[in-house]
């Protein structure tokens, strides 16, 4: 419909205004619906069920103390009857799922509303100017149709991410958690990071969506907005829930079912799951361009150890300097692909071979650019482990 509005001419844009107020209304009443209706499902969920799980709990780790176990095996099988982990699949025996019709309604409600929000913000805009009387008054109505529905529309977004804390399963919220501390930990502060779950449905796929806010730095010292986006896809199986896990990054901020979910997780237990999840974590930052939340190492080399290493001996690579704990290659104006095949492998092999006898538990993590003058370099840095 955006597409239609912005190829009328003035009087006929006025005509169709005149006839979107009525779409305008009737979808403020549906986000009204939304959120009236979720909300019950968000209440359905009684506390007696939570008593239920609280008291499992405090049983299993009664009986873990007098068996001499210190904390309850979550490492899948026959001890851990909630759930187990196995081909890095989750098992959710007790997983309450939410209305799934009633997800995909209101979901498309909420895309609705955001299709409208694009239209609205286009009339205001070619309204905006106009000196006719007329005009104003109607972009006074469309100002104020604006604001309503971006105020329902973001109530019902609370609503979902209510209802997404309600019902994720616990191996997830778990995970959650970790990667949560995992990122303050990089980041040396909790300040300005931001974290909250959403849920989205479609035909075949439930997701748990746990999403943090990062606010970092890059290599350029410049600022920029990192979405990490830890997903659970859980789906209906013969003998019950299944859940895998994913995790991705992006630097705008887009609700479920409009991104990638990126890379799936594997694990056999919720502890390799937590380790693998922080390391996806860390590369993720990192080719954000976060590099002193990362644990950057000292570089105890010089320029003229790694020439005498043969570093400037490998294909592409005219010469390197040592700065700053980085090392920086001035490399030939060949193709990226053809550095990545035929200089990386043996470089990254005669860095592990000349640093890595001072730090085993670290990685090299590399940057290539072109300078304003049009030369190739690559900056590495050596960071931790995680």
């Amino acid at each position: 419909m955006l597409e239609q509005l912005k190829s009328l001419p003035e009087d006929a844009l006025r005509k169709a205004i005149q006839k979107r107020l009525k779409v305008y209304e009737n979808a403020e009443r549906m986000l009204d619906s939304f959120n009236d209706l979720m909300h019950n499902t968000v209440l359905a969920s009684s506390d007696e069920e939570m008593f239920d799980d609280l008291e499992e709990v405090l049983a299993a780790d009664q009986e873990a103390t007098a068996a001499g176990r210190n904390v309850i095996d979550v490492s899948g099988g026959g001890e851990f009857e909630r759930g187990g982990f196995a081909d890095h699949v989750i098992t959710l025996p007790k997983f309450n799922a939410p209305d799934r019709d009633k997800l995909i309604t209101n979901h498309g409600y909420l895309k609705k509303a955001r299709e409208y929000q694009e239209e609205l913000d286009y009339m205001i805009t070619r309204l905006k100017d106009s000196t006719d009387r007329d005009d104003k008054a109607l972009l006074k109505t469309l100002t104020q149709h604006r604001k309503l529905m971006t105020e329902k529309k973001n109530k019902a977004q609370d609503t979902l991410s209510s209802l997404a804390e309600r019902h994720v399963p616990r191996e997830l919220a778990r995970a959650a958690d970790v990667m949560e501390d995992h990122v303050i930990t990089l980041m040396g502060t909790s300040d300005n990071l931001g974290a909250q779950w959403f849920i989205t449905q479609d035909a075949d796929n439930l997701d748990f969506c746990f999403y943090m806010h990062v606010p970092i730095k890059d290599h350029s010292e410049s600022h920029l907005d990192v979405y990490l986006v830890l997903t659970g896809r859980v789906v209906e199986g013969p003998k019950g829930y299944l859940m895998r896990v994913f995790l991705t990054s992006m630097n705008q901020m887009k609700l479920p079912g409009q991104f990638d979910v990126g890379s799936r997780i594997s694990f056999t237990s919720q502890q390799t799951m937590n380790n693998a999840m922080k390391r996806e974590v860390s590369r993720l930052l990192a080719k954000q361009g976060l590099v002193s939340a990362l644990g950057k190492n000292k570089l105890n080399t010089t320029t003229r150890q790694l020439r005498d290493a043969g570093i400037t001996k490998l294909p592409n690579v005219i010469d390197l300097r040592v700065q700053n704990d980085a090392i920086y290659l001035l490399l030939s104006n060949v193709a990226d692909r053809d550095i990545e095949r035929q200089t990386v492998p043996e470089l990254i092999l005669l860095l592990k071979n000349t640093l890595h006898k001072q730090k085993k538990d670290a990685v090299f993590m590399r940057n290539l650019s072109t300078t304003r003058s049009g030369k190739k370099m690559m900056k590495i840095i050596s960071v931790n482990e995680v």
